[in-house]
């Protein structure tokens, strides 16, 4: 009979045999892998721009992003200095040329530049 004291290290080169032979077998699984699989966000620069902007810009939480003719229009939801949301606010950006973002919170330049169409 095994005592108790020694199953410890049996039980412990079982787990970690597990574990090595589950890191070979994804490891040599190069189809888990394959570039262009997982879609990228198509407003990551954007939301990384307009998230700059705020207070906390790893709280933000984005909805209604859009492409228009003019840029980009959404709203934002970020946290103030307190730590709570401070409520959904509207944006519109635009990259320019050369990548750099402009982005603004200016109510009439928004309701301008992201007018809803059609």
């Amino acid at each position: 009979m095994m005592s108790a004291k020694s199953a410890v290290p049996i039980a412990v080169a079982i787990v970690l045999g597990g574990a090595l032979i589950a890191g070979a077998i994804v490891a040599t699984r190069t189809d888990l892998f394959r570039p262009g699989q997982r879609q990228a966000d198509p407003y990551g620069a954007l939301k990384t721009a307009v998230a700059r902007q705020l207070v906390d810009p790893h709280g933000a939480d984005f909805r209604d992003l859009r492409r228009t003719e003019s840029g980009y229009c959404g709203e934002v939801n970020g946290k103030n200095q307190a730590g709570g949301y401070a409520g959904f606010q509207r944006f519109f950006a635009i990259q320019d040329p050369e990548g750099s973002w402009r982005v603004t919170f200016d109510a009439p330049l928004i309701d301008v530049m992201c007018k809803a169409t059609g």
